[in-house]
């Protein structure tokens, strides 16, 4: 049966979470939390699945005790796998850590502290104005209409329309996924054919010798090379992309690690093609000195580029989490 909101949160927190469940409740909003499950129950998850899948809308009351529990952040990705609005409402000052110091940051956030009963009526009224300003999707089921148009204001002022609270700020807007494996655009061509016609030039240019004779295998290896040059462009630009889309650091490196692997596979395939031609007769051009060599050049660009990403990831949460808190 569907319900107008889905309380997530710490067990610790369910007295204020009760009174939030009853006055809501008494506006004619109807509310689901697990206050009525035995916790343990053979059916739990079960129920908090169903419970998901037919709310309109999630609010999330978010502690010091909620940053510990894992419970909440699964949560928090089911509703965005169905679409479903998230409102965190902050009980006390804690900044996310962890998983949620991804989840949490992009979203904008009410402020239920110092005295969370004494903002109560607050922090109802807002969300009763949510939840009137969602409509149901066109296929009957429930869902939301996400926030589209001028950006949010500052904290200073912070708006009381419910749309503002609505949706993740970074997915606003966007028309359509982008591809995370293998994610070059075109704009990498202005890079790419450069560098690419210089390596070519160099390796085919130069006198012939035992390592680079001429024929189709100098070819094979001019090959070779270039692709090796791509794929160190890559090395580098893919984090940016995945910073750039705001994807959550294992995100980004699960995907960063499908398109190196992709990426790694061609370059010593080509090379044992090349090989089998002639274009690298030398004894020391070994396949495991070459897989070797690559793989240790790659990691180094990998551990650099992802460090460089967690440091920044890290500053832009913390910096909107700051920005999106919104004051009562």
């Amino acid at each position: 049966m569907p319900t107008d909101v889905f309380i997530s949160y710490r067990r610790s927190d369910r007295e204020f979470v009760a009174m939030l469940a009853k006055a809501l409740e008494d506006s004619g909003i109807s509310v689901w939390y697990d206050a009525e499950i035995p916790l343990g129950a053979p059916v739990y998850q079960d129920n908090i699945g169903s419970a998901l899948e037919n709310a309109r809308m999630v609010v999330v009351v978010f502690s010091k005790a909620a940053n510990e529990s894992s419970e909440i952040i699964k949560e928090i990705k089911a509703a965005d796998l169905l679409k479903t609005p998230v409102i965190p409402v902050l009980l006390d000052d804690a900044r996310p850590r962890g998983a949620y110091l991804y989840e949490l940051p992009s979203r904008n956030c009410i402020i239920a502290f110092p005295e969370p009963p004494t903002r109560l009526g607050d922090v109802t009224r807002l969300l009763i104005d949510c939840v009137r300003s969602l409509e149901p999707r066109a296929d009957g089921q429930m869902g939301s209409a996400l926030t589209e148009g001028d950006p949010l204001p500052s904290r200073q002022d912070a708006p009381r329309i419910a749309s503002a609270y609505v949706g993740k700020i970074h997915d606003q807007g966007q028309k359509a996924p982008m591809r995370d494996i293998l994610p070059f655009r075109w704009a990498d061509l202005a890079v790419l054919i450069p560098g690419v016609a210089l390596f070519a030039w160099w390796t085919l240019a130069g006198p012939a010798s035992e390592s680079l004779p001429d024929g189709i295998g100098r070819y094979m290896a001019a090959g070779v090379y270039c692709l090796g040059l791509i794929a160190f462009f890559a090395a580098v630009v893919f984090p940016v992309r995945y910073y750039m889309r705001h994807r959550s650091p294992t995100a980004a490196l699960g995907k960063y690690a499908i398109s190196s692997l992709i990426l790694y596979a061609l370059l010593i395939g080509a090379f044992l093609v090349g090989k089998t031609m002639g274009a690298f007769p030398a004894e020391e051009d070994t396949v495991a000195g070459v897989a070797i060599f690559f793989g240790a050049i790659w990691l180094v660009f990998a551990v650099i580029a992802f460090v460089i990403y967690g440091v920044l990831a890290t500053q832009r949460a913390v910096r909107e989490f700051t920005r999106n808190l919104k004051i009562l």
